[in-house]
């Protein structure tokens, strides 16, 4: 496959696991890699930022999606401050956007790693 069209192909499928602003950038930086590197790309496993959503929505008062994150600290910190004080719940409700927007910087990150 022609490097310019895996570029397109690859963000077409994939542009909602990563931040609007930085898809023309992604979309650049897959143009120029070579075409023996293309399967590399192809294997790096991508958060969905829909799961994040979901599992903020229904379990973010136990801080799943801060664990499926990879943010244990931030995790453990969000359940003792919502058990312990009120305020923690407006934490739950913040972390809706937080969650969802950092799974997409995180897949942004992975990505610019192989590339």
């Amino acid at each position: 496959m022609d490097v310019k069209q895996f570029a397109e192909s690859y963000v077409l499928a994939n542009s909602g696991n990563f931040p609007n602003d930085k898809i023309f950038l992604l979309k650049e930086k897959l143009s120029s890699l070579p075409e023996d590197r293309q399967n590399s790309i192809q294997a790096v496993g991508l958060k969905n930022p829909i799961v994040t959503l979901m599992l903020s929505l229904f379990l973010g008062t136990l801080s799943i999606d801060r664990f499926y994150l990879g943010d244990i600290g931030l995790g453990i910190l969000k359940i003792v401050s919502v058990l312990c004080f009120g305020v923690g719940l407006i934490w739950v409700f913040l972390d809706i956007y937080f969650c969802y927007k950092k799974t997409k910087e995180i897949n942004f990150n992975k990505i610019m790693l192989v590339v």
